[in-house]
């Protein structure tokens, strides 16, 4: 598609959304579309993150796309056939609000409640539900390793739970998440777990090493790695199970990767370590085709019998099927 033609369909896109437009009432409070704005949680690049309450009192969160700024910033997504298509922050962010909006609401999913469109400023207004708890853990890039260990098996085994009942409902609306790992884990206000959908590319100001080598990278699973594969099955964002550019085994690839991706994640939860993980990116994408997982004797293990569990997986056959819900 050419350039005009991505222009006019991210316009008619755009124009699809309920306009909103900012108001300041006489004692200086900000709203918008009927929500109350509060203060700023987070800034990036191309987008601000704000506590919103809507007039209901529900806390919740909103996220402001500089639309302008994301049709700038352009990355390229390689195609099975060998070619090279190219896409805008824009075009992506306009791609997962139409995946959001299919996923609806479920008790482990950050929900997409409200979405509006100001052509005045040329911004687009996404309003999310509101994990006050953040993280289930974070990277460290400094040692390394994921903080803090979590040392109660129970809660170990109710954010797991939480997890699977997301994914499952991910997957059964025919979504692949594609970059599920503990900063995309988000907990609640009653101790639940979420998974937080990917919207576009992460520009956030405060971003470290873990959203790009420390993360992303070390939970892909074996089939995305190994040096005899001609598919890219890069996990910037998400992807529409029904999209005809990737054959139907390569999906199923893809469904089977959400897994392994939380299989690492437990891993990183028990230890505070990735079972796979190099600054070098060919010597890890070696360890994870080959599944050569470091296991250390001289660390106590808490949670032996997970794994212990997650061990022989990761060392089962890599040609065969992994786990699935």
């Amino acid at each position: 598609m050419d350039s005009i033609g991505r222009i006019d369909n991210n316009s008619a896109a755009l124009e699809s959304y309920p306009k909103a437009y900012k108001y300041t009432d006489r004692g200086g409070i900000q709203s918008i579309g009927g929500y109350t704005l509060g203060p700023v949680i987070d800034r990036g690049q191309y987008r601000t993150i704000k506590l919103c309450r809507k007039d209901s009192g529900q806390e919740l969160v909103m996220k402001v796309y500089r639309n302008i700024s994301l049709s700038r910033q352009k990355y390229y997504h390689n195609l099975p056939n060998g070619g090279m298509v190219r896409h805008t922050a824009l075009e992506a962010l306009i791609r997962e609000v139409h995946i959001l909006q299919r996923i609806g609401v479920h008790p482990n999913i950050v929900a997409l409640r409200d979405v509006f469109y100001n052509p005045d400023r040329e911004k687009t207004y996404l309003v999310l539900d509101c994990c006050s708890g953040g993280p289930v853990q974070k990277w460290n890039c400094i040692k390394c390793r994921y903080e803090p260990v979590i040392t109660n098996s129970n809660v170990v085994r109710s954010y797991i739970t939480d997890i699977l009942n997301g994914l499952e409902y991910i997957h059964s609306k025919h979504v692949i998440h594609r970059d599920i790992k503990p900063d995309n884990l988000l907990i609640d206000s009653q101790g639940r777990v979420r998974i937080t959908m990917v919207i576009g590319k992460d520009d956030s100001a405060t971003t470290s090493d873990s959203s790009t080598l420390g993360c992303t990278y070390p939970f892909l699973a074996p089939e995305m790695c190994g040096d005899d594969e001609e598919e890219d099955y890069s996990p910037t964002t998400l992807d529409d199970y029904d999209d005809n550019s990737l054959p139907i085994s390569n999906k199923d690839v893809l469904y089977k990767g959400d897994i392994w991706a939380l299989g690492v994640t437990l891993w990183s939860m028990v230890t505070g370590k990735l079972p796979f993980y190099s600054t070098d990116l060919t010597q890890l994408f070696m360890d994870i085709a080959h599944c050569e997982v470091p296991i250390d004797d001289s660390e106590p293990i808490l949670f032996t019998s997970p794994l212990e569990v997650l061990e022989k997986k990761l060392a089962d056959d890599l040609t065969g099927a992994h786990i699935s819900i």
